[in-house]
C-alpha cells in the first residue's frame, strides 16, 4: 500500500511539472492557465459589492493529511460551519475546523482528500480600518501563504475598475495547442473575453478554443466579454462545444450565461458562483457561497447532483449519468429540491463522450426569447417577459462558467461566431456623372461606378485582427474594375479577392477598432443592356466558416427606361407605301420579330434592314418589299351542258389588272373556231364584264357558253326528175335524183323533236314562158299520206336525234317506197313541151 501511494505521487509530481512549462509558456496572457495543483496552499481574495464583504478561496494542494492554521487581522470573527460549508461535498467529513486559543484564529485539519482543496467563505470588516490580512501556516508556525484584503471604498474601486478596462487586454501569440481540436477553423477570441475568475479559464489552440476547466478535479471559472450585448437587437453566437471524454464519471460541466451583475462596475472579479454543483454559475447551498447576480444561463450539466446537501437536480432525473441541458435562473434557492430549471432536455447519450457538438444560441428581441440547439441533444427556448425585472435593463454580460469536484471533465467552447452588432451602411455614386453618394444613381451602359460600405463594429463584434471576409455581392449587368478594392484608401491585392461569377469574397482584412468606421469600396461598370431595370448591390460581413454574419443595405443602380423606334414600311418597287407604316415605339432592349403582311394584289418579294432583334437607342427601319401579283387567266369554250368546245386558254397576268377579252386575238379565233361548229354565242353566254374582266390573286376564270343549233346542214340544189315524153296517161315519177343529201342537224343541248317543212316558191312552170305552168303536180310523201306543194309551207317530217350531229333526210326516208317527192302530172296537163322548174324552201324548226 505504501509503495502504491509512492508511485501516485511521482505521477502527479511528473505530470504537474509539465503543466509548470505550460504556465511559463503562458505568462504572458491575461487568461491564465490554472494555478498548479500540486501547490500547497494558495490564497484568492474577491471583494463583494458591498465594500465592506470579500469572498476567500483557499485552494490546498496536499489533502491526504494535512493541519494548517487560519490567522486572520482586521476581519471579524468567521464561524467554523462558514468554512466548512465552502469546501466541496467530497470533503464532508475530511475537514474539521476549529478554534484555537488566540482570538480568531482557526485549526483546519485535513485527512483523507484524494484530491486538492478549494475552500471558498466570506469574511467581513472590522469596524475601523480599510484592509484586513488573511495568512496560512503550517507545521513549526511557517507561513505557506499569505493576502491582503483591500477593502477600499466603493467608487475608488469603481475609478480604479473603469481606468482597468479603459487599458485594452492584449495576450500573447504564445498559445499552447491542444491535442482537444475543433473540427473547424474558429474565431480568435484574444480581445473578446475580460481576463479569467478563479482557477479554470483559459485560451488554447492559438488562442482559438476557450477551456472553461482543465481534466481534473476541483477547478472553477468564469469568464466574461468585455462589452454587453444590447438586448433591443437579435444575436445569434455560433460555437462548438466539448464536454470531455469521461462519460458517467464525468462532472460537473459548465453555463452559457447572460449578467448584468451590479458587481461588474465595482468588482468584476467578483462576479462568479459556487463550485462543484453551481458550475461557476449558481448558489452552492453553503453559507457564504456566492453566485452570479441578475443572470440567466443555459447549463450543459454532466453530473446528477441528488445528495443531502447538493440536491438541486432532482427534479431533473439521473438518466442514467448522461447528463442534461436545460434553463436555470442564479439565485440563493438554486440548492432547493424543485423549481430551479425553467426546462430541460435530458440527453440520449453521455454528453461527455468526446464530441465536439454545434452549440446555437440566439437571442429573438422581438419575442425576447433565448434559445439554444445542441447537437446529439436537440432545442430549447426560454422566454423573459421584462428584461429589466430579470437583468435590471436591456444590455448584459455574456460569458461561460464551469466547475468540477470529486467528478471532472475538459469544458471547451469554439465559436464561430460572436454575438454582437456589426453596422453596415452601403452607398453608391456615378462617377461618369459625377453624382453624390446615396444609395440609388441613375446610370447607362458603359457608366462608372464607385460603390462603398462603411462598417461600424461595437466591441463584441471584433472577431479578430487578421483573417476576417467580406462578400459584395455585385449585382448582374455590373462588372467590376480590377484594382479598385480598398479597405480605408489602401488597395487590397488581387491574390486576396476570389471572383466567382459576380460575387467576390476577400479575404485577410484586418478589423481591430470598435466604434471606429471602415470603409470598403470598388469600382464597377456598367455593362448591362438592360434598361427600365434596377441593379441591387449588397456587402456581407463573414464568418470564419463563410457564414452571414451582416450585411448592408442594398445599393440600388436604376437605369432609366430608354425608348427606341423601329418603323415597318410596306412598299412596292419604287419605295412608294402600299399600307400604312407600323411603328414599334418600346423600351430599348425590347426583342421584335415582324412578318409582310397581306396586301392586295401584290406579294412579298424581300426585306431591307433587321426584321427581328432588339429596339435601339437609334431609329431603326425595315423595309417590306412587295410586287404586282401574278396571275392566271383561264378562259374555256363550253356548250350549255358544260361540254368542252375548245381548249381553254390560260394567260398569265397581273393581279388587279382588267382585261378586255373582246380585243385578244386568241379569243377572237376561239369563238370563231367554236361557231363554225354550228353554235351560237348569245349575249347571255358571253362572260360578264368581258371588255373589262378583274384578275383576282388566286386567279380568275372565265367562260364563254355556246348555244347548239337545230339547222338544215345541206340540202340538193338540183332535184331532177328527168325527161318525161307527153302522154295521155299523164306522168308520174317518184324517184327524182339529187346533188347531196338533204341533212339536218342539231347540237341541241335537249335534243328535242323537230320538224321539217317544204314549199315551192312558185309553181312549176318554164322558166322563159312563165304562162306555161303545171299546177299542184309536185307532192311529197310523208310516212302517212301524200301532200300536195304549194307556195304554202307544208310539214313533211317530224323526228328528233338520237344523238347530236347530223341527220340524213336523205338516205334516212326518201326513196320510191318510202317516203319524199313526187311528180304527178295528170293526162293534158301540158300545153307546152319544155323544161319545167321551180324553188322548194325547206324549212327546219322545234316542234313543240
Amino acid at each position: 500500500m505504501k509503495k502504491r501511494k509512492i508511485v501516485v505521487i511521482g505521477w502527479i509530481m511528473a505530470f504537474f511539472s509539465v503543466i509548470s512549462i505550460l504556465f511559463m509558456i503562458k505568462s504572458f496572457s491575461p487568461i491564465k492557465a490554472a494555478e498548479q495543483a500540486n501547490d500547497q496552499v494558495k490564497i484568492d481574495i474577491s471583494t463583494q459589492t458591498d465594500s465592506s464583504c470579500a469572498t476567500v478561496v483557499l485552494t490546498i494542494g496536499n489533502t491526504e493529511k494535512q493541519s494548517l492554521i487560519l490567522e486572520t487581522e482586521g476581519l471579524k470573527y468567521i464561524e467554523d460551519e462558514a468554512i466548512e460549508n465552502g469546501a466541496d461535498s467530497t470533503f464532508d467529513g475530511k475537514l474539521v475546523v476549529t478554534d484555537l486559543k488566540e482570538q480568531k484564529n482557526k485549526k483546519l485539519l485535513i485527512e483523507g482528500g484524494t484530491k486538492q482543496l478549494v475552500l471558498s467563505f466570506s469574511v467581513e470588516q472590522e469596524a475601523t480600518g480599510n484592509s484586513g490580512k488573511i495568512n496560512l501556516l503550517g507545521d513549526q508556525q511557517v507561513v505557506l501563504a499569505e493576502k491582503n484584503v483591500d477593502f477600499t471604498p466603493a467608487k475608488m474601486k469603481e475609478m480604479q475598475s473603469v481606468e482597468q478596462e479603459a487599458k485594452p487586454l492584449k495576450q500573447s501569440r504564445a498559445l499552447t495547442r491542444d491535442a482537444t481540436t475543433p473540427p473547424v477553423d474558429s474565431l480568435p477570441l484574444l480581445d473578446v473575453f475580460r481576463a479569467p475568475i478563479g482557477t479554470g479559464p483559459e485560451l488554447i489552440n492559438n488562442g482559438k478554443v476557450l477551456r472553461v476547466t482543465k481534466n481534473m478535479g476541483s477547478q472553477i471559472g468564469a469568464i466574461w466579454s468585455q462589452q454587453k450585448l444590447n438586448l433591443k437587437k437579435d444575436f445569434h453566437l455560433k460555437s462548438y462545444l466539448y464536454l470531455g471524454n469521461r462519460g458517467a464519471s464525468a462532472g460537473d460541466g459548465i453555463t452559457f450565461t447572460l449578467q448584468n451583475d451590479p458587481r461588474m462596475a465595482t468588482t468584476p472579479t467578483a462576479v462568479i458562483g459556487s463550485s462543484g454543483m453551481g458550475l461557476g454559475a449558481y448558489y452552492g447551498g453553503r453559507s457564504g457561497n456566492p453566485y452570479v447576480q441578475r443572470g440567466l444561463s443555459i447549463e450543459f450539466d454532466t453530473y446528477f447532483n441528488n445528495g443531502s446537501s447538493n440536491r438541486m437536480d432532482r427534479e431533473v432525473g439521473e438518466n442514467g449519468k448522461k447528463g442534461h441541458v436545460a434553463f436555470v435562473t442564479p439565485g440563493l434557492q438554486n440548492n432547493s429540491y424543485t423549481g430551479q430549471h425553467h426546462s430541460w432536455i435530458l440527453s440520449p447519450e453521455y454528453l461527455s463522450n468526446d464530441t465536439w457538438r454545434t452549440l446555437d444560441v440566439i437571442w429573438n428581441s422581438a419575442t425576447q426569447t433565448l434559445s439554444y440547439t445542441l447537437s446529439g441533444v436537440g432545442s430549447d427556448s426560454y422566454r423573459i417577459p421584462d428584461l429589466n425585472t430579470k437583468f435590471g435593463g436591456t444590455e448584459v454580460y455574456w460569458g461561460f462558467t464551469g466547475s468540477t469536484g470529486g467528478s471532472y471533465e475538459e469544458n471547451a467552447i469554439a465559436i464561430t461566431q460572436l454575438p454582437g452588432d456589426i453596422e453596415q451602411t452601403a452607398q453608391i455614386e456615378n462617377l461618369t456623372q459625377n453624382s453624390a453618394l446615396q444609395e440609388t444613381v441613375d446610370a447607362k451602359k458603359n457608366d462608372t461606378l464607385k460603390l462603398k460600405d462603411t462598417i461600424i463594429f461595437d466591441g463584441n463584434s471584433i472577431m479578430s485582427t487578421d483573417g476576417t471576409k467580406m462578400r459584395v455581392n455585385l449585382a448582374e449587368g455590373l462588372t467590376y474594375r480590377a484594382g479598385t478594392l480598398a479597405l480605408d484608401g489602401v488597395k487590397i491585392p488581387e491574390t486576396s479577392i476570389q471572383q466567382v461569377n459576380n460575387q467576390l469574397i476577400i479575404s485577410n482584412l484586418a478589423f481591430s477598432r470598435a466604434d471606429v468606421p471602415y470603409e470598403l469600396s470598388l469600382e464597377a461598370t456598367v455593362t448591362s443592356s438592360q434598361n427600365d431595370v434596377q441593379l441591387k448591390t449588397t456587402f456581407d460581413y463573414l464568418s470564419s466558416v463563410n457564414e452571414v454574419g451582416s450585411s448592408s443595405n442594398p445599393v440600388i443602380v436604376n437605369i432609366p427606361l430608354i425608348k427606341g423606334h423601329v418603323t415597318i414600311h410596306y412598299v412596292d418597287e419604287n419605295k412608294a407605301d402600299l399600307a400604312a407604316p407600323k411603328t414599334i415605339n418600346q423600351k430599348v432592349g425590347t426583342v421584335y420579330n415582324e412578318t409582310p403582311i397581306t396586301i392586295a394584289d401584290y406579294l412579298y418579294d424581300r426585306t431591307e434592314g433587321n426584321a427581328s432583334g432588339t429596339v435601339q437607342e437609334t431609329p431603326q427601319d425595315v423595309y417590306f418589299y412587295y410586287k404586282k401579283a401574278k396571275a392566271n387567266l383561264t378562259i374555256q369554250f363550253v356548250d350549255e351542258a358544260n361540254g368542252k368546245l375548245h381548249e381553254a386558254l390560260v394567260k398569265e397576268k397581273t393581279i388587279g389588272e382588267k382585261v378586255d377579252l373582246t380585243k385578244d386575238q386568241e379569243v377572237k379565233e376561239a369563238i370563231t373556231e367554236v361557231l363554225t361548229k354550228r353554235y351560237l354565242l348569245e349575249t347571255s353566254g358571253r362572260p360578264t364584264n368581258e371588255t373589262a374582266v378583274l384578275i383576282e390573286a388566286n386567279g380568275t376564270q372565265v367562260t364563254y357558253t355556246f348555244q347548239g343549233t337545230l339547222s338544215i346542214y345541206s340540202g340538193p340544189t338540183e332535184i331532177d326528175f328527168g325527161s318525161h315524153e307527153v302522154s295521155w296517161k299523164g306522168t308520174k315519177d317518184a324517184n327524182p335524183s339529187y346533188d347531196q343529201p338533204l341533212v339536218i342537224w342539231d347540237n341541241r343541248k335537249n335534243l328535242d323533236s323537230w320538224k321539217l317543212s317544204v314549199k315551192l316558191e312558185g309553181e312549176l312552170s318554164i322558166p322563159d314562158s312563165p304562162t306555161h305552168v303545171l299546177n299542184g303536180v309536185l307532192s311529197y310523201q310523208t310516212a302517212t299520206d301524200k301532200k300536195t306543194l304549194s307556195v304554202d309551207a307544208q310539214e313533211v317530217l317530224r323526228t328528233k336525234h338520237e344523238a347530236s350531229g347530223q341527220y340524213n333526210v336523205s338516205t334516212k326516208t326518201w326513196g320510191p317506197d318510202k317516203q319524199g317527192l313526187r311528180l304527178d302530172v295528170p293526162s293534158g296537163a301540158v300545153k307546152v313541151i319544155g323544161e319545167y322548174e321551180t324553188t322548194l324552201i325547206w324549212r327546219v324548226e322545234e316542234a313543240y
